[in-house]
């Protein structure tokens, strides 16, 4: 911040010039890409009044304007950029009333993204890992679907020895519609990035040692018509924005530590399979719920809450 003396300055001579000091920022690069997994970069704000000098004193407040694509870190007037997904955001610093903006593109080939999949998953120790690593087309890496573009539409690792947290970099195959990582030996959370999947209609991850809640981010799925999370460690509620799920179809969460009562939003989706058994989950008692479980077809798990 800009400090003065009122008994040291001359107000009616020099106000005009602190009221007009802040001038313009300057960002420095003009412009970023971002094409590797992991990369950083750094900007730097150059603060300056009226007459181009540079002032050392204000603060500088940055912020992206997607930070599903670029996260920015400031540290005064430098902030730390990373990225998150592909696409383009506008990066911002600001001073009292003034900013600068700069475009950061983040484009990182699904190579990439697949081979950090293959080294945080234990690759090297796959039951199958056929191509992978190579300089070979991706559709001839074993489990990898590709469509006529070259995108990643399907990823089916099913018991293949896979070990280790999922990594969130998967929520950048963007045109993924199949996810099949189950049967394996996964650990830790499911990554929140997984909702960035528009097109993910399957999501299969039972049979594995996942631990956490459900992150509520899988309720923006768009396209999802079946969930399966069984026989893991995963604890909590289901998410309330499950409510969202309008193509969801087949929802399997039986064997896990979940609790609490069935949340009354997933009256607005029309299951045909339901799996909860074996939880500390329970169903509201009143017409309404009950009508809507028996609905489903297929339906285990049915424990009414107390009242």
């Amino acid at each position: 911040m800009i400090r003065f003396d009122a008994g040291r300055i001359d107000q009616a001579t020099h106000w005009p010039v602190l009221r007009n000091a802040l001038a313009a920022i300057a960002l420095s690069p003009e412009s970023l890409t971002l094409t590797e997994i992991g990369q950083t970069a750094e900007l730097v704000a150059i603060v300056k009044d009226e007459n181009g000098g540079t002032l050392d004193g204000p603060e500088v407040f940055w912020s992206s304007s997607d930070t599903t694509v670029a996260a920015a870190a400031g540290d005064g007037a430098r902030a730390l950029l990373t990225p998150v997904g592909n696409g383009t955001a506008i990066v911002s610093a600001s001073t009292g009333a003034i900013e600068a903006n700069v475009a950061v593109t983040v484009d990182i080939s699904q190579r990439s993204v697949l081979l950090e999949i293959y080294g945080a998953l234990g690759g090297d120790e796959w039951r199958r890992n056929l191509n992978w690593g190579t300089a070979a087309p991706l559709d001839m890496w074993h489990g990898v679907v590709t469509d006529a573009g070259g995108n990643v539409t399907e990823l089916g690792l099913r018991s293949n020895g896979l070990s280790g947290l999922i990594p969130p970099v998967i929520g950048m195959l963007e045109s993924l519609d199949h996810l099949d990582l189950g049967a394996n030996s996964l650990t830790g959370p499911i990554p929140p990035e997984l909702g960035n999947l528009d097109y993910l209609g399957w999501l299969r991850l039972e049979h594995n040692e996942l631990t956490g809640s459900i992150p509520s981010e899988l309720g923006d799925l768009p396209s999802l018509e079946s969930l399966r999370l069984s026989h893991n460690g995963l604890t909590g509620q289901i998410p309330p924005r499950f409510a969202g799920l309008g193509y969801l179809h087949v929802l399997e969460i039986d064997n896990t530590a979940l609790s609490g009562p069935l949340p009354r939003e997933l009256l607005d989706i029309s299951l045909g399979r339901f799996h909860w058994n074996e939880t500390d989950l329970c169903a509201p008692a009143d017409t309404e719920f009950q009508r809507w479980l028996a609905s489903i077809g297929d339906q285990i798990g049915n424990r009414e809450c107390s009242p």
